[in-house]
């Protein structure tokens, strides 16, 4: 695997901008001073659009901005505000909703508010994308002196500019405004306003998902995908949340890349699973309904066969720790359902791509096929030895010619011939488990109590019931390999 590291960071700049691109640059991205405020033979001076609004102090002329930009070799300098955007959820909370205020014809159009202001069918799918998220349309109160966005809409049509009337004015101003809202609301539409109504090709954010509920979080990274395909944006998102990633992974596939970050002391270690990867792994509808992609946000995940092995490993995994005092360990640590041992190694080299600490549970009879069991391993980040491939034959070439699977799947281990055979699968399963493949030595789930007479989830609930998950000795033994690795 190719792990990138960061210990410094360089700028690849264009050598020489000439004053046609840079004011070609500054026209598209930025707000020029207004024409009837420019001196007789002065030059247009530029502001950047420093959260959506006028930085202030900040303005500069084409010729200002190429020596500045130039004057700093290693970075952008004080022209920085021009290239991207940077919000934070808490700091996207006011953008849209707060007021307008009054700008008259000499300002210049410049902030997405007033260019919201000024078009209609910027309103228009904002408040569309307010009602797919949030079941409720959005209005820009144009009629009142107090111009902001409201929640709803109005039944009264919608007079003309020249002939406003009092009832739609009156309408509208009724209607509950965008600030009275709650936080998860105000940040969405602020992050959505920015994307529609900005101008910049870099947006950095940070938890844009936090104050919105699962459903929410999941549209707005849809919704963020598919905009920074269309608009030809570059959106970088930093995130804790499965449903956010979830909705990323919906939207734009071609384009989306999730990078995990993994601090190590003052060094941060990068590790990418590209758009490529991202479409597979998501036209696969196991993977696509799973929980793998939480384990982007966990130190260990621990691949089973299904559902029902999750909740009682997951049981026995609780019981450990609280007992062992590794809670921590425990609370860092995902158990993923794969659907089926064959899928296993699907599940697995997604999350060992970026860099997740990986196991896998699997029933005895995963040994039955080697393409199974050793695709598992090679997912998993090792090596298909030579002497494992000799142990292997050793155990299941016997094993087969006596038809012995079936008495392995109930008994394990146990239930192998004396002698060579068995010493050739207790090797093997011994070098499984060092590879973190660990192989359940009594046969299945199932057995760790036999006077349970259901299977797969039923069981599962009758032995929460009957608390195996504290009495196995053969179920802790399993999960202590988890919890081994510190």
């Amino acid at each position: 695997m190719n792990t990138v590291v960061i210990s410094e960071l360089e700028l690849d700049k264009p050598a020489g901008a000439t004053h046609a691109e840079v004011e070609g640059f500054l026209k598209s991205t930025a707000a020029p001073e207004p024409q009837q405020q420019v001196m007789s033979g002065a030059h247009v001076r530029y502001s950047p659009l420093q959260g959506g609004f006028h930085s202030g102090g900040g303005q500069m002329t084409v010729a200002d901005f190429q020596a500045i930009f130039h004057a700093d070799e290693r970075g952008l300098g004080g022209t920085s505000p021009f290239f991207l955007q940077h919000w934070t959820a808490g700091s996207l909370v006011h953008f849209a909703s707060s007021g307008l205020g009054h700008f008259g014809v000499g300002q210049p159009v410049g902030s997405p508010m007033q260019r919201l202001y000024r078009d209609g069918d910027l309103e228009a799918e904002i408040s569309n994308l307010a009602y797919q998220t949030f079941e409720q349309h959005l209005t820009l109160d144009r009629a009142n002196l107090d111009v902001r966005l409201r929640m709803g809409r109005v039944e009264i049509p919608v007079p003309p500019i020249s002939h406003p009337t009092q009832e739609y004015a009156d309408a509208v101003a009724a209607l509950p405004p965008l600030e009275v809202q709650g936080d998860g609301v105000k940040s969405f539409l602020g992050l959505a306003l920015a994307v529609v109504a900005g101008k910049s090709q870099i947006i950095l954010v940070d938890e844009p998902e936090s104050f919105l509920h699962p459903g929410q979080a999941r549209a707005l990274g849809r919704w963020l995908s598919d905009q920074a395909g269309r608009r030809d944006i570059q959106l970088i998102v930093s995130t804790h949340n499965r449903d956010f990633v979830l909705g990323l992974a919906s939207g734009g596939k071609a384009s989306t890349r999730f990078v995990r970050v993994v601090r190590d002391g003052e060094v941060n270690r990068l590790h990418e699973l590209p758009p490529g990867e991202v479409s597979s792994a998501w036209e696969d509808p196991v993977l696509r309904y799973s929980n793998l992609l939480q384990g982007l946000f966990h130190r260990r995940v621990a691949i089973c066969e299904s559902d029902a092995d999750c909740r009682f490993y997951g049981a026995v995994l609780d019981e450990l720790a609280s007992a062992t005092n590794r809670r921590a360990q425990a609370d860092d640590t995902l158990l993923v359902p794969s659907g089926g041992k064959h899928r296993i190694a699907a599940l697995g080299k997604a999350l060992q791509r970026l860099d997740v600490e990986t196991h896998a549970f699997v029933d005895f009879d995963a040994l039955r096929e080697k393409a199974t069991i050793r695709g598992i391993v090679e997912s998993l980040g090792g090596v298909w030895t030579s002497r494992l491939e000799a142990d292997f034959i050793s155990f299941v070439q016997p094993v087969q010619s006596q038809s012995l699977w079936g008495e392995l799947k109930r008994q394990g281990i146990a239930g192998a011939p004396s002698g060579a055979t068995y010493s050739a699968g207790l090797r093997l399963l011994e070098s499984l488990d060092r590879l973190r493949v660990h192989v359940v030595r009594t046969g299945e789930m199932e057995s760790f109590d036999r006077s349970i007479g259901e299977h797969g989830s039923a069981w599962v609930t009758a032995a929460l019931e009957k608390g195996v998950h504290r009495s196995s000795d053969s179920a802790r033994a399993v999960v202590e390999k988890l919890l081994g690795e510190s």
